[in-house]
């Protein structure tokens, strides 16, 4: 049985008055899965819930949703399956509409006008009575003591739900650092993946788009990382303005309390230029200068690219790139803008034809920057 068939059989209401359905202004489309997760784990900050049982509620809003891929989600920014229950009449930016499950027959479910309103929304239906003692210290003690009170109070009580979710819990879900004697570990370190799904960015040799590769080769990295640092992904909304993108990154980003931004991308131009150009602002930090430097030194040496720039470090103004640097670094974030290679250059065939050997230089020269 399926997970929305779960819900089903678990949440059935009374039939009630239809509200015509309409598409929320934040609809999904073809956003990437982390950064719909990104989104949700910020909203998740302002609940009840405690941060330690944050990513099983991710875990949970994944696995119900086939990783932010069910049309539930889709049209309706109904991340958890939520039936329509009389409660949430006045839950904020939340309605009734009816949607039809797998088995072929209409149900009433919660929708939500921004993916904000669900985490609210999903709060809410968790602070109903059935759910009477969700919020006590016992069950907000961890992940796994919450999602069991849940389900024992109701809450899709299919056999195996509860180790599916738990499953997923450490997939994409950066840690805390467990080195905290080492001080390096302190650092909280963003990746933001260059352009995003709706302007994916130059193409190279392998016809793939910078937003693809680095959105796929990146989380290799921070799976790398994430045991020793507080490292996390970022992705650009798509939006008309540019300036808006890089403000949204930068508040994400402080939100996080991230002191170290790497912002991936590779260059193209015209099939014959090749190197590696780091970009930091003109009036930068030093540890943004040595971030540039150390991850470009890295690459010289393990592709024997040329360094353009100042061994491979341009310090900018108003250039392309000068944007994104400037707002994040207007925040007190150290951030380099990486151009690891000219993606249009056949030799940059020793980046893409061997993917786990620029995930472990990536690596080393974040490592050896701290």
């Amino acid at each position: 049985m399926g997970f929305l068939d779960c819900f089903l059989k678990c949440f059935s209401s009374k039939p009630q008055n239809q509200v015509p359905p309409q598409l929320p202004t934040d609809s999904i489309g073809e956003e990437h899965p982390l950064s719909i997760q990104d989104e949700l784990e910020k909203y998740l900050l302002a609940t009840r819930f405690e941060k330690q049982v944050h990513p099983t509620i991710i875990a949970q809003w994944k696995l119900e949703t086939g990783n932010f891929t069910s049309e539930l989600c889709k049209k309706y920014n109904n991340f958890s399956g939520l039936k329509w229950r009389e409660e949430m009449e006045d839950a904020e930016g939340c309605r009734k509409v009816s949607y039809t499950s797998h088995e072929g027959y209409p149900i009433d479910y919660c929708a939500f006008d921004t993916r904000e309103n669900f985490v609210k929304g999903y709060q809410k239906f968790i602070e109903r009575e059935v759910y009477f003692d969700a919020f006590s210290p016992e069950h907000q003690r961890t992940g796994e003591a919450y999602l069991r009170w849940i389900v024992e109070c109701g809450f899709c009580p299919t056999e195996g739900y509860v180790e599916d979710v738990l499953a997923l819990v450490d997939k994409d879900t950066p840690s805390d650092p467990i080195t905290p004697d080492n001080p390096a570990s302190d650092y909280r370190i963003g990746i933001v993946i260059g352009h995003n799904s709706s302007a994916q960015g130059a193409t190279n040799i392998m016809g793939e788009s910078e937003f693809n590769f680095h959105s796929r080769v990146m989380e290799k990295v921070v799976s790398k990382l994430n045991e020793d640092y507080y490292i996390k992904m970022y992705f650009r909304k798509p939006h008309v303005s540019y300036s808006r993108q890089c403000a949204d990154i930068a508040s994400r980003l402080d939100d996080d309390a991230i002191d170290r931004a790497y912002c991936i991308h590779f260059n193209s131009y015209d099939g014959k230029t090749q190197g590696i150009e780091n970009l930091v602002m003109s009036n930068c930090s030093s540890n943004s200068l040595k971030m540039a430097s150390v991850l470009a030194e890295v690459l010289h040496k393990g592709y024997g690219y040329p360094y353009r720039g100042d061994k491979g470090v341009k310090r900018i103004t108003n250039e392309a790139g000068s944007g994104m640097l400037r707002a994040i670094q207007g925040k007190g974030i150290d951030c380099t803008l990486v151009e690891h290679c000219f993606g249009d250059n056949p030799s940059s065939k020793k980046t893409f034809g061997d993917e786990d050997n620029f995930v472990n230089l990536m690596v080393e020269g974040i490592r050896k920057a701290l």
